[in-house]
């Protein structure tokens, strides 16, 4: 991926900057890039306390006489612009909105 970054951005700016110069190692500059990133993820993400957990989230069927909700919603533009939608379903596996 950072390769392929790499190579978008030098053919972009050779395109659009006229005193633009590609490295003359372009592997090993990448190389560098790539090596920089993971010690850094080394030193300073395995450190301290965990700073995430992770939680397995599954779904499970409503109890008999019950109907279970699944909603979501999602914004946009600093929440302009927004939607939300749900479905229910019950133990038979009946879906309605």
């Amino acid at each position: 991926m950072t390769t392929c970054w790499y190579l978008w951005m030098w053919r972009n700016k050779t395109i659009f900057e006229a005193d633009f110069i590609r490295p003359n190692n372009s592997i090993s500059f990448i190389r560098i890039f790539v090596q920089d990133i993971e010690d850094y993820n080394l030193e300073h993400l395995h450190i301290g306390p965990k700073l995430k957990d992770i939680i397995y989230i599954g779904w499970k069927w409503p109890r008999e006489g019950w109907i279970k909700l699944n909603g979501d919603a999602v914004c946009k533009d600093m929440g302009d612009i927004s939607s939300c939608g749900g479905l229910f379903c019950d133990l038979d596996d009946k879906w309605s909105l």
